[in-house]
């Protein structure tokens, strides 16, 4: 992860003991109703109990200026893959089933969020951990194809998102459902920003 580094801040893991850290920081610097959100648990419990030892796990990587924790990006599986787990596990029907469940796990995944500390921003700190990120999921073999997606909720994020290679959709429009292997995705009304709401992002890496 060394060779990610920017301003004299360097990329790397965040390891168990400091994703309270981790989970601090970004609630200190995203909107406050997606701060009451965030947790540093691993998530997706049924989802992965379908494929318990194949499953991804999570990804947190940080920023770090010397020992201080500067950024934080964290992305896993998708949480519709979850209710769609839960729905299987239920016995209710689903088109696709357990054979796309194991396409969406394997081929999706979403940022769920990134943020940078007030002192440190505009230095490249947000695209430096997003192109980290490509990386580590690159190197996973559980994951085939990389389709990344990300709700951008303000026009910042749109602009860093977009820099980094994404796409930015219309707001207020789902992910078109074959780039996400036909999993549906939603937007989210309740946030505005300059008179606009936020928007997905998304693009494939390899």
């Amino acid at each position: 992860m060394s060779k990610h580094q920017t301003a004299g801040v360097q990329i790397r893991s965040i390891v168990e003991h400091q994703k309270t850290r981790a989970v601090r920081l970004l609630a200190a610097n995203i909107d406050s109703a997606s701060a009451a959100r965030i947790t540093a648990s691993a998530g997706r419990p049924i989802a992965k109990s379908l494929m318990p030892n194949s499953f991804p796990d999570p990804v947190w990587l940080g920023a770090y200026d010397g020992h201080h924790l500067v950024g934080v990006i964290h992305a896993g599986v998708p949480g519709e893959a979850e209710h769609l787990a839960d729905t299987i596990q239920r016995g209710f029907p689903v088109v696709g089933g357990l054979a796309l469940f194991t396409k969406i796990v394997q081929n999706c995944t979403k940022i769920e969020y990134i943020a940078v500390a007030p002192t440190h921003r505009e230095n490249g700190i947000g695209a430096a951990l997003i192109a980290a990120l490509h990386d580590v999921l690159l190197a996973d073999h559980r994951r085939h194809a990389r389709s990344v997606t990300a709700y951008a909720s303000s026009l910042d994020a749109q602009a860093l998102f977009a820099s980094a290679g994404y796409t930015i959709g219309q707001p207020q429009k789902p992910i078109p459902p074959d780039f996400l292997e036909g999993l549906a995705t939603t937007w989210r009304p309740s946030v505005f920003l300059s008179g606009r709401s936020g928007a997905w992002a998304y693009r494939t890496i390899h």
